[in-house]
């Protein structure tokens, strides 16, 4: 049976495959011909068998190793953290601020200025208000202001796709993503 492996924990030696049939194998490094450990997105052939506790994957041959290509982010993103789960910073490209009386607007000009310094992502997102007004007419108003880290972030996915391949070059050895 054909199948791609969905997950693989090396240092655990175990993990899964989702078969050609759509069901889910369980399968350990003992089983991998030549015992190297898969990676996800690996193309797989397997011996299907049942075990007590569900499906397994038996006498795994490895087809070529997937590549890994650094995607960016699907959409803008703006976090309060220092980190996002499942992309890597890039590079840092510098700091940004923006404020007004609108908050949407203050975040989508705090967007506008980020991407004029080449970024996809605000990290470190800091977020003050305050009220301000007129003296002479009582008029008052409040005020935000938005600052944070400009940063190009990247997806690392890997692939056996080519167009993805030849559109998202592969890092060199030592290259930073």
């Amino acid at each position: 049976m054909q199948g791609m492996v969905q997950a693989f924990m090396a240092e655990r030696g175990f993990g899964f495959i989702t078969g050609e049939d759509g069901r889910r194998y369980f399968a350990q490094r003992s089983e991998v011909a030549g015992g190297a450990p898969l990676l996800p997105g690996q193309a797989v052939a397997f011996t299907a068998t049942a075990a007590p506790h569900g499906p397994r994957a038996r006498a795994i041959q490895p087809g070529p190793a997937p590549t890994l290509v650094y995607l960016p982010p699907a959409a803008w993103i703006v976090a309060r953290s220092s980190a996002v789960r499942g992309h890597v910073l890039a590079r840092e490209v510098g700091a940004c601020a923006a404020w007004g009386r609108d908050l949407d607007a203050v975040r989508d000009r705090l967007c506008d200025e980020a991407a004029r310094l080449g970024a996809n992502a605000v990290l470190g997102l800091e977020r003050a208000q305050r009220s301000r007004g007129t003296w002479f007419s009582g008029y008052r108003w409040t005020e935000h202001t938005l600052a944070g880290r400009a940063v190009v972030l990247v997806r690392p996915v890997y692939t056996t796709d080519a167009a993805l391949i030849a559109r998202w070059r592969p890092l060199a050895p030592g290259e930073a993503a």
